[in-house]
Parts: C-alpha cells; sequence; structure tokens
C-alpha cells in the first residue's frame, strides 16, 4: 500500500513532459513490431513524470516496458485513453471536404467529357456529310473553289478545336483523379472520424541523485510486417554462355505497416523471428491407442520423387560479413539492422529498403532436367557471400545488365551453395521417352520379380560454339527393405557420376555446333511377388 501511495505521490506531484516522444528503434517482426520512444526529462525534487501521447489504440497493453538511464529508475506505469488533438480532427474534417470536393469535380468532368465526345462524334458526321455535299457540287457548271476551300478549312478547325477540348479536358481530369487519390490516402492515413481517440501513457520515474534521465517507453503493436527480396546481376567474364563471372547480390526488404502511427526518421531492425506462436510449452496428454485387424496390403507405387538441391554446407574462404547491414543471428531468428534510418508511413503501402549489396564470383553452366522440362537452362552457381543466412524469397535476376526474370530464392546459411536459374537457353533442344520397359515374373526357383525401366534422353544444338550441358537424371529411391533398386550400368550411357542416396546421375555433355547426344538410363527394381503395380 505504501508503494501505491507513493507511485501516486510521483505521478501527481511530479511534472510532466508534454513533447511527443520520438520513435527510437523499431523491431519489425513477420506481423507486429515492437516500437521504442526516448524522451529526455528534467528532475524536479528527485522526481520526473513522462506522458507518451498520442500512442496508436491497437497497442498491446501486457507489452508496454519502460525504463530509465543515468540511475534513475522507472517505478510505474499507467495507460489510458485521450482525445486526439483538436487541430487532427479539423485537418480530418479538411481532408474529407476536399475529398467530397474533388469527387464532385471528376463527376463533373466526367460528364462534360461524355458530352465533348459526342460533339466530337457529330462534328464527324456533319463532316462526313458537308464533303459528300461538296462533291456534288463539282458537278455544276460553274463552281466556286473559294467556297469550297473555307468549307474544308472550317471543318478542319473545327475537328482540331474538338480533339483539343478533348485532349485538355483528358488531362484535367487525370489530374484531378491524382489528387483525389492523394487526398484519400492522406485522409486513411489520419485514420477514420471514430478513432478520434489515442493511447497516453504516463511513466513515473524516481530520479534519485540524477538531475537528467532519458526514459525510453517499449510497446508491441499488430498490423507491421517484412519480406526479403533479392537482386541478382550476373556478368560474365568473358562471351562464352557458361564459364565463371561476377554476381552482385543486392539484399532488400519490402516493409508495410498499418500500426496507426508513422516511423518517422526511425532506427529499424529486421527480425524472422515469430513470437505470435507463443512461449508456452504445450502440456502433455494421454495417448490412447486403438486397434483394429485389416487386410495386408503391399503396393508398390510407381512415382518420381521431387528434386531438390540441399542447402547446407559452412562459409570457406572469402566469407565476410555485410558491410551496411548489422547481423545478429540468435539460434533460428535472423535479424538485420538497417544502417541508416527510414521513414515508412502507416498507410498500409509496401515500402522498398536497400539494406545490403555484397559481390562475390559465381559460375554460369547449362543444365538440363529431362525429367521434369524438355528445355535446357542457364543457372548461376555460388555460395552465400552472406556473414548471416539468406531467407526465402523472390529474386530479380540481371545478365549484362539484361533483366532476365525472376526466380525464388531458397533458404541458405552462410557458405551454403546457391543455384538460380536464369532462364531457358532456346538453342538447345531436349526430348526424353521410354525406350523399353520389362514387369518381370518370378523364376522357377526364385520369388522375386524383376523391374527394367530404359529411357533415352536426346540432346541437339543449335549454337555456333560448342557447349557443355550438365544433364541430371534420376533413379528412384526404395524406401522399404525389401524393395531393391539398381542403375543398370551396362545399360546406362557411360560418363556419368551417380548419388545413389538422392538417385541422381549426371553426365556432362559435350555438344558441337549443330550437333546431337544420345544418353541412355536404366535402372531395375527388384521386389517380392506378392507386391502389386500401381
Amino acid at each position: 500500500m505504501k508503494a501505491l501511495f507513493s507511485l501516486l505521490a510521483l505521478l501527481v506531484a511530479a511534472p510532466a513532459a508534454q513533447a511527443q516522444a520520438p520513435i527510437e528503434r523499431v523491431v519489425v517482426f513477420g506481423d507486429r513490431a515492437q516500437v521504442t520512444r526516448k524522451a529526455d526529462v528534467k528532475c524536479v525534487a528527485g522526481r520526473a513524470r513522462v506522458e507518451f501521447f498520442p500512442l496508436p489504440l491497437a497497442l498491446d497493453e501486457r507489452t508496454v516496458r519502460a525504463e530509465a538511464t543515468d540511475g534513475a529508475e522507472a517505478v510505474g506505469t499507467t495507460l489510458s485513453q485521450a482525445p486526439l488533438a483538436p487541430d487532427l480532427d479539423a485537418r480530418r474534417a479538411a481532408l474529407k471536404a476536399r475529398v467530397d470536393a474533388l469527387a464532385a469535380e471528376l463527376a463533373a468532368g466526367r460528364a462534360k467529357s461524355a458530352r465533348v465526345g459526342r460533339q466530337e462524334q457529330l462534328g464527324e458526321r456533319y463532316g462526313q456529310y458537308t464533303e459528300q455535299v461538296l462533291r456534288e457540287g463539282f458537278r455544276n457548271p460553274r463552281p466556286d473553289p473559294g467556297l469550297w476551300g473555307r468549307t474544308l478549312d472550317q471543318l478542319r478547325a473545327d475537328r482540331v478545336a474538338a480533339r483539343t477540348a478533348r485532349i485538355a479536358l483528358e488531362a484535367e481530369l487525370q489530374r484531378l483523379g491524382d489528387e483525389h487519390a492523394v487526398a484519400q490516402r492522406e485522409l486513411a492515413r489520419l485514420g477514420p472520424g471514430t478513432e478520434g481517440r489515442g493511447r497516453k501513457v504516463e511513466v513515473a520515474v524516481d530520479c534519485r541523485q540524477a538531475t537528467r534521465t532519458t526514459v525510453r517507453l517499449a510497446y508491441v503493436v499488430a498490423g507491421a510486417s517484412w519480406r526479403p527480396e533479392y537482386d541478382l546481376r550476373f556478368q560474365p567474364r568473358g562471351e562464352a554462355v557458361a564459364g565463371p563471372g561476377d554476381v552482385e547480390l543486392g539484399i532488400s526488404a519490402v516493409i508495410a505497416q498499418s500500426t496507426g502511427e508513422d516511423w518517422t526518421d526511425a532506427r529499424l531492425v529486421l527480425s524472422s523471428a515469430r513470437p505470435w506462436l507463443g512461449v508456452q510449452a504445450p502440456t502433455p496428454r494421454a495417448i490412447s491407442v486403438y486397434t483394429q485387424k485389416v487386410p495386408e496390403q503391399k503396393v508398390l507405387v510407381q512415382a518420381q520423387e521431387k528434386r531438390e538441391a540441399l542447402a547446407g554446407g559452412e562459409a570457406g574462404g572469402g566469407r565476410r560479413a555485410a558491410t551496411d547491414a548489422t547481423v545478429a543471428d540468435a539460434g533460428t531468428a535472423v535479424t538485420l539492422t538497417l544502417p541508416r534510418p527510414v521513414t515508412v508511413r502507416a498507410d498500409g503501402r509496401p515500402y522498398w529498403v536497400p539494406v545490403d549489396t555484397i559481390k562475390a564470383a559465381a559460375t554460369a553452366k547449362l543444365v538440363a532436367l529431362p525429367a521434369h522440362s524438355p528445355f535446357v537452362y542457364q543457372v548461376v552457381q555460388l555460395k552465400n557471400p552472406a556473414g548471416y543466412p539468406l531467407l526465402a524469397g523472390p529474386v530479380h535476376l540481371y545478365r549484362r545488365g539484361a533483366y532476365m526474370g525472376d526466380d525464388q530464392l531458397e533458404h541458405a546459411g552462410p557458405g551454403a551453395p546457391l543455384e538460380i536459374s536464369l532462364g531457358i537457353d532456346s538453342t538447345f533442344r531436349l526430348e526424353r521417352g521410354p525406350k523399353k520397359e520389362v514387369n518381370g515374373r518370378p523364376g522357377f526357383l526364385s520369388d522375386t520379380r524383376h523391374l527394367q525401366r530404359v529411357y533415352e534422353i536426346v540432346l541437339r544444338s543449335g549454337a555456333r560454339a560448342p557447349a557443355e550441358i550438365e544433364v541430371r537424371e534420376q533413379i528412384p529411391v526404395s524406401k522399404n527393405a525389401v524393395i531393391k533398386v539398381a542403375l543398370a550400368e551396362k545399360l546406362t550411357t557411360a560418363g556419368y557420376v551417380v548419388d545413389r542416396e538422392r538417385g541422381l546421375v549426371t553426365w556432362p555433355v559435350q555438344l558441337k555446333p549443330g550437333g546431337e547426344s544420345r544418353l541412355d538410363l536404366a535402372y531395375t527394381v527388384d521386389l517380392p511377388e506378392d507386391w502389386k503395380l500401381r
């Protein structure tokens, strides 16, 4: 009780700092943000009181925390709601009137534009009629060329005037539409008239021996998000399609927020942590098992598994930390601190913010995946040159300064291998089809079925120079000990490298200009007789 009376005394007796405290720092998560405001106050008789107003109504009251520096202590906070400043209501009313006036002007302009369009069409019809009358006048034995000239000049002037009026009217409508859109966005940023109140937080400070102190207030508010975005610019070192080159990787962030307050010149921290998942561990419950005897079925499903590159690896030589962004990797969460203060308005629009630019060596290759696509692709291979993980996100691709398209960058740790496609190389043709399929029955002294699959891959070159294409194929990987899958080496074209763990078979194929190459892939599957094929 004594502590409560002390807090009330501090809140009542100490002078309050009235100016709105600026935003010092914002940590942006996937669906919310933690905002920190800072206020410098003077202590009077060992006490101080700081008022933070207006704050968003949607802030989470449970997350409000205050702290003081220079030996002072924030001993308590009070939360309340208060009307916003009258000038804000006046600005809202003025903007609403401006929006309505512009909407009325737009409606009148569109009506006038419709009338001008009808008049222009009528003038065209009159012009056609007049030209027909003049052509009839050619039959007059005593024609009047001067009248013809004056009539044609008048028709031409009327058409030019109508067209000029229409163009000017369209320009005016465009201007009014732009002003109307800007006014609507500003009105939306101020919020609807029903939100004429804001959150107020008062902090009581025990200054002790300090004469001045800095008070920071932190709170969490919903309505903010960010996502990574990348630009990859590849510059080959030679004229060949494949070979070594240099990469410039631009890392940026797209930030949007509608929290109810602008982040003006704030230090932004982007975090991949997910605080909304909760921090309380689940409570285990009893597990009940119910059994029922069912007929046993043994089925072999014939399908191809999706092939994906494995991300991983460690940073090798040449690894460097980012020069533009401060990075912290706290376990599975990654945080990036932007190097400069940024302003993000609370209008829900996406704001693009550059984060880092890193240069690295890379290699361009030609890659074919016959089982998945009938095309040959240009790809760039490199290791993640950043000193922090790259989160999954869209990447915009450029080769020799020309835009090639967009791809999706997968999550990659520092030093992890990256392979990014630059698009299709149309100078090559690729075909793949079954060459032989055998479903063998069990033998006289065996109860094992023997399946054989053979595929033929044909590569054709339309290039004017020799080229090397990496052909990537796959064979099934057994997930059952009784099923045996093996590469049929005698029937498979030599020169391959096989990864038996993933079932990947790779050939480096040399193609001459206008040349052709054929490859065979064969494998066998052995399974018990009582298994069915699907």
